[in-house]
Parts: C-alpha cells; structure tokens; sequence
C-alpha cells in the first residue's frame, strides 16, 4: 500500500536525476505541462477533495504479525542514502512525489526519521516519520504536532513485495523503535478514498480524527480543515486563495511567448 505522498519537508532545489528513465519520465511531465489540458480547466471551474486526518493513540501497540523469512528492518542512516535513492528512482517511477538526495540528507539532519525493510538482502519498502511539522505543498499547508509527535509520509513497498506481510512488519518494527526513542503517537493523512492505505493502517489501530475539504470555485482555492481540538495535532493554511488563477495567466503567457 502507499499512503497520500503530498507530504514532503522544506527541501532545496531538486537534484539531477542519474537515472535516464527517471529523467525521461520527468521530461515527458514537463511537455505536457505546457500543453493546454481541458481537465485542468475543469478543475479551474470546480474540485474538490477529502482528506482523513488520521492517528494512532497508542504507539506501543504493535498487531500480531506472522514472520517473513528473510526480512529485515532498521533506521536508515546517511550511509544508506545512496542505496535508498537507487531504490527510489529505479522504482518509484510514475509516483506524485519524488525526494532528492539532497533532502534525504535535509530530513536526516533534521531529525526524520526513515525506516527500511530489506528481504535477502535487498530493499523491499520505506517509510519516513517527520517529528513535530510537516509541509504539504500539495494541499498548501503545515501540520504541526508537540515534541513526542512523529507523522508518517513517503510510505512505499515494492509491488512484488505486497501482500506478504513486508508492510504491516515495517510498520511494526518502525512504531517499536519510535517508542524507544521517546514518540507518544503517530499521525498522518491520506485520501478518503484510498480504501488500501485505510485498511492497512486500521490493523495499527489508527483513527480518523477530522478532514480536510479542499479545492476550487471558479478558481478560488478554499481550505477547510476539521480536526477535533484534543486531537493533538493542528494544520496551518500556507497558501494563496488565488494560486491557480496565477498558475492560470502564467501558463497564458508561456504559450503567448513560445
């Protein structure tokens, strides 16, 4: 399963990327940005989304979960960054978010904390827990939390790798280190609809604890959060009403030039 991927830290300017095919896909993304999409105006005249604010109260509970036969789990460290990022850009393709060296780097110094599972030795999965913030260009805002706080983002297991149980013990194992370390609870978001991401989270015991709607009304972003006041975490908006008007002329103005 793979959680909503909106959520990333304040990271520096994206890296070359040495993967031709990561490269080419980012390309392709780039050209189609600049040609005129009637989905996107669409979503210009109306969208909306749901996300589910989503916690886990009780961190030192961990399911039972059958073992897998070779199967390992640790903190990754900066020494492991370099076979993280392989992983990442050799099968991450396709994906909505897509972090750099550089601010795997940035997190790590920051205090994330990212967790991978490997099987024979190679990887299999990861996750990252931010400690007390996280940005959300995607949905334009911050969550913030108190110091024993961690929110899980960037969560990805290789397709041949699910269903068998890779993830629920990265999990596991990921929660019994953040305890050791101090951590209380663990939050995160995802789409309503991801029905896969819910389930398995549901299995950790966490728990819905508000939402967010947001989207556009004739272009106007709007940004309605509702989280519960002893929920133990808060969202902050970071964004502009009008950004999509502006994205909206810029575009106009790139085709006028080109």
């Amino acid at each position: 399963p793979s959680l909503s991927q909106s959520g990333s830290g304040h990271a520096p300017p994206p890296r070359s990327q040495p993967v031709a095919s990561l490269a080419d896909v980012l390309s392709a993304k780039a050209a189609r940005s600049m040609k005129p999409d009637p989905r996107w105006y669409l979503k210009l005249l109306l969208s909306v989304q749901v996300i589910d604010i989503i916690g886990k109260p009780n961190l030192s509970f961990s399911p039972e979960i059958p073992a897998v036969s070779g199967l390992h789990v640790q903190v990754l460290q900066e020494q492991d960054i370099s076979e993280l990022m392989e992983f990442q850009d050799s099968r991450c393709i396709g994906r909505t978010v897509v972090f750099s060296h550089e601010e795997a780097h940035a997190r790590l110094e920051s205090g994330w904390r990212c967790f991978g599972a490997r099987r024979l030795g190679c990887m299999a999965g990861f996750v990252w827990f931010a400690p007390r913030a996280l940005s959300s260009p995607d949905l334009h805002c911050e969550f913030e939390m108190d110091a024993r706080s961690v929110m899980i983002t960037n969560a990805f297991v290789a397709p041949e790798h699910r269903g068998r149980n890779v993830f629920p013990i990265l999990m596991n194992e990921s929660f019994r280190t953040l305890t050791e370390l101090g951590y209380k609870r663990v939050y995160g978001f995802v789409h309503h609809g991801n029905r896969s991401s819910k389930k398995a989270l549901a299995k950790h015991h966490f728990q819905t604890l508000g939402m967010i709607l947001s989207g556009f009304v004739m272009g106007v972003y709007f940004f309605l959060p509702f989280i519960a006041d002893d929920a133990g975490i808060c969202v902050r908006f970071c964004g502009s009403p009008w950004l999509r008007w502006r994205e909206f002329f810029r575009k106009r103005a790139g085709r006028a030039i080109g």
